[in-house]
């Protein structure tokens, strides 16, 4: 591995360069704009976590997994072995795992270095869970990730949101959105606090909910 050329593949809030930067303080990251989609790939609400914490309820997150026949889109940010490390602890509930180089395609005027590693934080197949009503999506999280992907279209110059629509049609299980809350600090006036709240519940009804 040339530890110089280390990429991870952000699939879901780890497209949301606020949310990188909570984890990697010790690094500065400047932009979040290699945008690439990946074949082979399955994501989906897949994953629920905090099961075990006797404070915060539990949720289901964002997963991918190994699966043929499938596409996925996202972001891809060069990393230290340093901030590897804090992903690790990060994404404990993942896997971390490699993607072969035939399996990316660069949506960006950018591209891979043919000696970088590519890593994700995915899951197996036979892994995979749906949400429940104990286990819900959040609507906080998928703000994160739809932040993310809405702030990926201006950096493509996309004027209709196709990055962000490509997310919200490569991604599986939106039929658990019957167990799904609303936690926004104000579910009722969300633009006060959430960037794009307009933008978000537009895609989501037109793609999603309707």
């Amino acid at each position: 591995m040339n530890s110089s050329n280390i990429y991870i593949f952000g699939y879901g809030s780890l497209q949301n360069i606020n949310s990188i930067r909570n984890t990697l303080t010790i690094m500065a990251i400047d932009d979040l704009d290699f945008a690439v989609r990946v074949k082979n790939m399955r994501r989906g609400w897949y994953l629920p976590v905090n099961q075990n914490n006797l404070i915060s309820k539990p949720w289901t997150t964002l997963a991918c997994t190994e699966e043929k026949g499938h596409n996925v889109n996202g972001a891809l940010i060069k990393i230290t072995p340093e901030c590897l490390t804090l992903l690790d602890e990060r994404e404990s509930n993942y896997e971390r795992k490699i993607i072969p180089h035939a399996n990316i395609q660069s949506i960006c005027n950018k591209k891979l270095p043919s000696d970088s590693t590519v890593y994700y934080y995915g899951i197996d197949v036979e892994c995979k869970e749906s949400p429940t009503l104990f286990t819900p999506i959040l609507q906080s999280y998928l703000d994160t990730c739809l932040i993310g992907c809405i702030e990926m279209d201006s950096k493509l110059g996309n004027r209709h949101y196709e990055y962000t629509i490509e997310f919200l049609q490569t991604t599986h299980e939106w039929n658990s959105m019957y167990f799904w809350i609303n936690d926004r600090i104000f579910p009722r006036r969300p633009y006060e606090t959430v960037p794009y709240a307009r933008i978000i519940d537009q895609l989501l009804h037109v793609y999603i909910l309707s």
